[in-house]
């Protein structure tokens, strides 16, 4: 909608007052002029209420509470911050039971808990479910973090190790929630096409990309991939994605839901920089931007060397590149027993010899 600026709402109304009365005075300094400035100004209003109205009618240009009321009455709700999920791994006497709800901490005073009882096997050994007490990012580990039980039953020896901890989550950004609704317009439910499977992957929490494999197995199968902040989930996450699309899915056919098997493309070689820019100056800005197109990457996708180059080049201060890794395209297979995708690897760019 097109809003026509003051000046010309006023000019407007003082034509119409001179058609109806050529003596009129319309100075910029007269009554009329300010009468017209008023009437113009409310009018105005008029026109971008209006249009704010029309707005709150799409989702992609609604308020923020007008977008979630318009989503909910399609089912489709704003996700909260979710935590971390992982396993943890526990020694002790065998038969010796772990109980629902131990609480187990790390160095840094981040504590989880165990979602399910455990008996130690024969073994000496047993591995359970666990979650981050606090929600969020913050919860996410690496693989085989050392832990401490708080509360040790007698025969479980309180040290453990967290053999992976991954899927905790922020709340769910305003631009990620309208992209989740836009899908629901563009592509209505269809009773189990791939995009349903993508949907109802993207519906639990913790997940934030999802792809879908019709036939990936043959005939009857589809199979569906998850990545929780652009990084493969954990086993329990990965349990409750498929729990999710089997609640949903038709009953016949075949579905898994798959670990990404991602590798990482180290980026290497001498920058040329424009006079008094500096090496630290660019690097995060290089950081950033090859992140962002290596996120942007599906599995199967290629990553291309002279892409890279130009990424680098593009950043403000940079004139030249001379790219050693990768040393050419980047390939990655989507088949019957491959899922692979790229990720950004170690970035080591330096300047040339003096």
């Amino acid at each position: 909608m097109l809003i026509p600026p003051l000046d010309a709402i006023r000019a407007r109304i003082l034509n119409s007052w001179r058609n109806l009365d050529p003596e009129i005075v319309v100075d910029t300094d007269s009554d009329n002029y300010i009468r017209a400035t008023g009437i113009a100004s409310a009018i105005l209003g008029l026109y971008q209420y209006a249009k704010w109205g029309i707005n709150q009618w799409f989702p992609d240009t609604a308020d923020w509470d007008n977008l979630v009321r318009y989503a909910s009455a399609r089912g489709v709700t704003q996700k909260l911050a979710a935590s971390a999920l992982g396993t943890l791994a526990v020694t002790g006497t065998p038969t010796t039971s772990l109980p629902s709800g131990s609480v187990v901490q790390i160095g840094d005073q981040r504590q989880y808990q165990t979602l399910v009882p455990v008996a130690i096997g024969n073994d000496s050994k047993a591995t359970v479910t666990v979650a981050a007490l606090v929600p969020g990012t913050s919860g996410n580990l690496a693989d085989n973090t050392p832990a401490t039980l708080q509360s040790a039953p007698i025969g479980i020896d309180a040290n453990a190790m967290i053999l992976e901890m991954r899927g905790g989550t922020e709340d769910e950004t305003q631009a990620a929630f309208l992209e989740r609704m836009l899908e629901v317009l563009r592509n209505p439910e269809a009773g189990g096409n791939g995009y349903d499977y993508v949907r109802w992957a993207k519906q639990v929490d913790g997940v934030d990309r999802a792809f879908c494999y019709p036939k990936r197995r043959g005939a009857g199968t589809v199979d569906v991939a998850v990545l929780s902040n652009g990084l493969p989930p954990s086993e329990a996450l990965r349990a409750k994605v498929q729990a999710a699309i089997d609640a949903k899915r038709p009953p016949y056919g075949d579905s898994m839901t798959l670990i990404i098997q991602q590798g990482a493309v180290a980026v290497s070689g001498v920058l040329h920089l424009a006079d008094k820019v500096l090496l630290e100056t660019v690097l995060p800005k290089i950081q950033a931007a090859l992140q962002e197109y290596f996120g942007s990457l599906d599995p199967g996708e290629t990553v291309y060397r002279q892409r890279i180059i130009t990424i680098i080049c593009s950043v403000n201060g940079v004139k030249d590149l001379e790219l050693v890794l990768p040393a050419g395209n980047v390939t990655t297979r989507v088949d019957d027993s491959h899922i692979e995708q790229s990720t950004l690897g170690a970035i080591n760019l330096t300047l040339p010899p003096p």
